[in-house]
């Protein structure tokens, strides 16, 4: 027999940068043991590729058994992006260094209503003078105006004594 998943629904909200879970449920009528089995080998089409499920629940109290997926590809409304990056300028001293940085600041963008704005601006990469951040320093949410995020950037033109500061 084979078996098909129930009510294959993605999140409400994003899980992470580009990242949204998936949820259904195996049909009535699979329980225990047969049903878990099933729930690791049935797998499903998301986004035209069949995946297997990433893992499963049994809720017990005839609620069925459930699979879950976590999708990270063509999930757009779950890509955010930085805005515009404004040098705020030397001064900052990098713990753990004797290096001085150069703090770069910017807006994240495409963040949904309802989304966990902490975990979208910790996911979120950021490519700045020609490296890469996989998240940034600091991120802070400043209300009405936006979720920002932070990035100390090594920069020798703000070391102690440097002629370009």
């Amino acid at each position: 027999m084979e078996i098909e998943w129930e009510g294959l629904k993605g999140g409400e909200h994003c899980l992470r940068y580009a990242t949204r879970e998936y949820t259904a449920k195996l049909p009535i009528g699979l329980t225990g043991p047969e049903a878990m089995k099933a729930c690791k080998d049935t797998p499903v089409k998301i986004h035209g590729r069949l995946l297997y499920t990433d893992f499963c629940r049994d809720l017990a109290l005839g609620r069925g058994v459930w699979g879950f997926w976590v999708v990270d590809f063509e999930e757009p409304a779950c890509v955010t992006s930085w805005g515009e990056f404004v040098d705020l300028g030397c001064g900052y001293q990098a713990v753990d260094t004797i290096s001085s940085f150069k703090r770069v600041e910017s807006r994240l963008e495409n963040l949904q209503i309802g989304a966990d704005w902490q975990i979208m601006c910790v996911t979120t990469p950021a490519d700045i003078v020609g490296r890469h951040f996989a998240t940034p320093t600091t991120c802070q949410n400043s209300g009405k105006l936006g979720v920002y995020g932070t990035w100390d950037v090594n920069d020798e033109s703000c070391d102690e004594g440097s002629e370009d500061k």
